[in-house]
């Protein structure tokens, strides 16, 4: 999968946690009694129950309704869950709200008038015209450079461990070049965490600069790579497994010491040339 397309899938994500809302509240209110008796309040609280149920069961399904083609499976994900939990869509995003969101999450910035006139002749009601905006932004000469900054910051922060050794500029420019030209996100981490050169020709070597601590030639000693173990595994993997460089996991029976131990010994025989 190419880093446009993974990324496009997160942008659809965030686009819909933007336009839902995670809690429902019925705040139906009911007519004020004096001093009611306790059957009357307990027929009350069941009739309110019963139009919560009720109001949940419709509102749930509204974009079910109101669409002009049937929900996506990652669309109906969602659906089924809130029916589960009792929960509701929000209403769908207005066109205005949807054009600003997107030119943010894609390019960073606000459109202008004209882009924001352009955009919302494209027919935004459907998904089909939402779909279009998305992917015309992904080829935006400012996406490359906004989701270059944006990953820089997830896999070496602003302020890298590495301190001096790291040149983020460098790393920078390199993600910026493999979203302009597309490389698969496979090609890319294999080269961030194998790739060879020097730091300011080779910019995906920074991210083990990032996070390995050197002295001299090699790792300064056998604890040298653990920072850069727990990092890999958490933004490549999605697993938070650091804690097992100590003990195995008290919440997760899969992971073991030697799981960590194991990852870590990848990177031990790295060697950095002044």
């Amino acid at each position: 999968m190419t880093p446009v397309r993974v990324i496009s899938t997160i942008l659809n994500l965030m686009v819909i946690v933007a336009a839902t809302s995670s809690n429902f509240v019925y705040s139906q209110q009911q007519p004020k009694r004096s001093q009611p008796t306790s059957k009357t309040a307990q027929t009350s609280k069941k009739v309110a129950s019963t139009e919560k149920q009720k109001n949940a069961e419709q509102l749930v399904t509204r974009s079910k309704t109101k669409a002009t083609e049937p929900p996506s499976p990652f669309d109906q994900m969602f659906l089924d869950a809130w029916k589960e939990a009792g929960t509701i869509q929000a209403e769908q995003a207005t066109d205005v709200e949807f054009v600003r969101r997107i030119y943010l999450d894609t390019i960073g910035r606000i459109p202008t008038l004209d882009e924001a006139r352009s955009s919302l002749a494209m027919n935004l009601s459907t998904r089909k015209g939402r779909r279009q905006l998305v992917e015309k932004l992904l080829e935006h000469p400012e996406y490359p450079r906004n989701f270059a900054v944006i990953l820089r910051n997830a896999l070496i922060g602003r302020n890298p461990m590495g301190g001096r050794d790291v040149d983020a500029p460098a790393f920078e420019t390199w993600l910026r070049q493999q979203i302009l030209q597309n490389v698969a996100w496979d090609k890319m981490v294999r080269e961030m965490l194998a790739g060879e050169g020097p730091s300011n020709e080779n910019g995906a070597v920074n991210y083990i600069l990032a996070w390995a601590r050197f002295g001299g030639s090699g790792l300064a000693d056998e604890n040298a790579a653990t920072a850069l173990t727990g990092k890999t595994t958490r933004v490549f993997l999605g697993l938070q497994i650091q804690c097992t460089q100590c003990h195995d996991h008290f919440l997760n029976s899969t992971w073991k010491q030697n799981d960590f131990w194991g990852i870590n010994a990848f990177f031990l025989g790295m060697q950095r040339e002044e």
